[in-house]
């Protein structure tokens, strides 16, 4: 039923109802008028009677009429109402039945498209906040957004592990929730800059980390400034590596000039003194060859580094009995224990079958006794320990030597470091074998390591892959 068809009605009950009343009315002035027959009043009575009956029920029906009406007026408009309080309280799935057909019914319509738009337009915010999130928390950097009042609108996990943060950020100064006086100068910095910010700073908490900030002002250029964006890189790893890389540089080059310099000033003095003697003559050369081979153990063993950090040596993996090459070592090395006074053993807790290189294993195994036999006092001892569990062969090599302090332990497998300079020059070594060891050993799969007591000597320990 249209709204046309129900004001109609509506007009016509009320015709209806006035009509009843105002015959009623001119009834009732007749009768207090005497305007009508004495036979005839019993009979204008009881039309009075009639006529307050009709009008009452008139009146009855124009109300229940007025009553269905507005229900079915104002029931499209409860449903709509029902729906816009849904919408607001942020339920866009409510439907309405669309049963109206006139400007109602297009209401009701455009409202559920309304609904509809919002609920796609809140899924597709969702999506792409859920889809920001995933991206921020799966970076490597850290990343920080603040407002013009330094006040924090979003930091990612990565951030809060570089700072040691487990509390929500959002909303406090960056120096109150990070509590970092560098970063906020970045971020100050940035704020009243058109270029980018980058600089580098330290973290002591929770561990100690390098950090490189690059912070620009959002949006950039000539517009009025939303807030300042930072991205923060760990650059703790490259820092070291370009340290030891200029320690590299400057140990290989002092390792390098010392030989050189022999070899360079004893030959001078042979090129300048023609009338030295043979026996001085036959020294000079001595010490030159002398020079000329640490020259070229230094160089042989850089190479050998080299090749094994790019892996360009090839890696033949075959079933080895440790303890077999082991007892073939010792044999080896016993003139050399003999020549020091030193007594070696060699215990086996279980069958030492490893998966590995030959050539790696004897190479790893004999730079260590080397090691062991160099550095230990003559009347020590020397103990090869071959162990380990179903995954893996545990070989110990242990001594009763000098030891090694324990402020070194943690870099002794650098290259070119020693414990004592003097006496490892002394002993011929080149500072690299345990580096070269070190690497061996990881390229097979293995670990290693090391325990020592200054004074009561040292225990070097790795592991190889068991043969399966």
């Amino acid at each position: 039923m249209s709204e046309s068809h129900r004001k109609l009605i509506a007009t016509l009950v009320g015709l209806a109802l006035f009509a009843v009343v105002a015959a009623g009315l001119l009834a009732e002035r007749a009768l207090q008028g005497s305007l009508v027959p004495a036979e005839l009043t019993p009979l204008l009575g009881s039309l009075r009677a009639a006529w307050l009956a009709a009008a009452a029920i008139a009146v009855a029906a124009a109300l229940l009429t007025a009553l269905v009406l507005s229900g079915s007026l104002l029931r499209p408009i409860r449903e709509m109402r029902r729906m816009a309080s849904a919408i607001a309280a942020g339920d866009l799935g409510y439907r309405l039945p669309l049963r109206f057909g006139d400007e109602l019914g297009e209401i009701a319509a455009a409202l559920q498209r309304m609904s509809e738009q919002l609920r796609e337009r809140a899924e597709l915010a969702t999506r792409e906040k859920e889809q920001l999130q995933a991206v921020l928390n799966g970076m490597v950097e850290g990343v920080l957004v603040v407002d013009p009042d330094q006040r924090i609108l979003l930091g990612n996990q990565h951030l809060r592990d570089f700072f040691g943060v487990a509390s929500d950020l959002r909303g406090r100064t960056a120096l109150e929730a990070i509590r970092h006086a560098e970063l906020a100068e970045v971020l100050k910095a940035a704020e009243n800059s058109d270029e980018p910010v980058s600089r580098a700073i330290e973290v002591a908490h929770p561990v100690h980390r390098t950090l490189r900030v690059h912070a620009v002002r959002l949006p950039p250029g000539g517009a009025a400034r939303a807030g300042t964006v930072a991205v923060l890189h760990d650059v703790t790893e490259l820092m070291q590596l370009e340290k030891m890389r200029r320690e590299f540089v400057a140990n290989a080059s002092h390792e390098l000039r010392t030989p050189l310099a022999a070899i360079r000033g004893f030959a001078e003095t042979l090129l300048g003194s023609p009338v030295l003697s043979d026996a001085d003559r036959r020294a000079y050369l001595e010490v030159i060859d002398r020079h000329a081979r640490r020259l070229s153990a230094i160089v042989g063993d850089l190479l050998e580094l080299s090749k094994i950090e790019s892996r360009e040596t090839s890696v033949e993996r075959v079933a080895i009995d440790t303890v077999k090459l082991a007892e073939t070592l010792l044999h080896d090395w016993r003139p050399r224990l003999e020549e020091k006074q030193l007594s070696a053993t060699l215990t086996s807790e279980r069958p030492g079958i490893a998966w590995a290189d030959p050539q790696a294993c004897e190479q790893i195994l004999s730079n260590l006794l080397d090691n062991a036999i160099k550095y230990t006092e003559p009347g020590g001892s020397i103990a090869l320990r071959i162990g380990g569990d179903d995954r893996s062969v545990r070989i110990d090599v242990a001594d009763t030597g000098m030891g090694i302090p324990e402020r070194d332990l943690g870099r002794i497998f650098e290259r070119f470091y020693r414990v004592d300079q003097a006496r490892s020059r002394s002993q011929g070594g080149t500072g690299l074998g345990l580096a070269i060891v070190k690497h061996l050993v990881q390229s097979l799969g293995g670990e290693i390591q090391v325990e020592s007591q200054l004074g009561r000597g040292s225990t070097f320990s790795f592991t190889l892959p068991r043969q399966s």
